[in-house]
């Protein structure tokens, strides 16, 4: 993502913390870069994405992190996601949001979500495993989501329940 995406990613969150949060991560995403100029330019960020970012704000997106541009983050507070995550364009994060893998029985990690484009995700919503969330959907707040999620939905609950 160029230099001139990522300002007007950042000018688009709300709150200083928001913009500082985003702004930080995808410059430390330089770091995955395979050019090593950019791989150096990168290196710091990713340093201050474990100070401040990890440590500071809880919020812990590694920079290996697949997010296409227009994230948002309101109230950026214990945020978890799993590097292995992919989410797509104008994705909207709240406050307590976990993104990952499921441990399986045979003790092998699952994959991660893939999340699609406008997916909006409430405050504490968990969302793991080997699971898809279409396009445009609505997470409610709390929800723990361990099943396919199609295109344009919104869920609300533990197990989930579709709203038309």
């Amino acid at each position: 993502m160029n230099l001139f995406k990522v300002l007007k990613e950042v000018k688009n969150n709300q709150g200083i913390k928001s913009k500082v949060v985003v702004l930080i991560f995808r410059l430390s995403s330089y770091y995955a870069s395979t050019n090593l100029i950019v791989k150096l330019i990168g290196f710091p960020f990713f340093v201050i994405n474990k100070i401040f970012n990890e440590f500071l704000f809880c919020v812990e997106i590694p920079y290996k992190t697949k997010i296409e541009p227009g994230l948002k983050i309101y109230h950026p507070h214990a945020i978890v996601i799993n590097e292995n995550v992919t989410i797509g364009h104008n994705c909207v994060l709240r406050q307590g949001v976990t993104i990952g893998n499921v441990l399986l029985k045979t003790g092998e990690e699952s994959a991660s979500p893939i999340i699609g484009d406008n997916v909006e995700f409430g405050a504490n919503v968990i969302a793991i495993g080997n699971i898809v969330i279409g396009n445009a959907s609505r997470l409610g707040a709390g929800s723990v989501i361990t099943k396919n999620i199609t295109e344009g939905k919104t869920v609300i609950g533990f197990g989930f329940r579709e709203l038309d």
